[in-house]
């Protein structure tokens, strides 16, 4: 924890008045909290199970496949809603590497997708010169 941050929990924080709170307003709206593990979802695309590896400052990453700007937090944040359904990949290290090794992604792409095209909200100029930018990175 940060040398700033006097709290030894995220209960200390507040955050666990926060979860009930959430979980009084979920059930009143006919659903419930499902509390998960976030491991991975920031490095794994929600729409194609594919890894990603960028150092934690990077926030965006720009698909050349869907043309597609995808937001870090988004990304995780779609999947941490596929942890909580059980539609997230199952995810095994090989050899030291992480892989993928069972996928439901078909069930989730087209929702997800339509997520992150409406967030993003961009012309098309935008999207050819990021594409040039990835491009010279490549």
């Amino acid at each position: 924890m940060s040398s700033f941050l006097p709290y030894k929990s995220w209960n200390d924080a507040g955050f666990g008045q926060f979860l009930e709170v959430l979980g009084h307003v979920a059930e009143n709206a006919g659903g419930r909290v499902v509390k998960v593990k976030p491991a991975h979802t920031s490095q794994i695309l929600c729409y194609r199970d594919e890894f990603v590896f960028m150092s934690l400052d990077d926030r965006e990453w720009f698909d050349l496949i869907e043309c597609l700007l995808v937001d870090r937090d988004i990304n995780a944040a779609i999947n941490i809603k596929r942890v909580g359904l059980g539609l997230f990949p199952t995810i095994k290290r090989r050899k030291g590497n992480l892989v993928v090794t069972k996928s439901t992604t078909n069930s989730t792409s087209k929702e997800a997708l339509t997520v992150l095209h409406s967030v993003q909200g961009w012309r098309s100029d935008q999207v050819e010169s990021l594409i040039d930018r990835e491009r010279s990175h490549v």
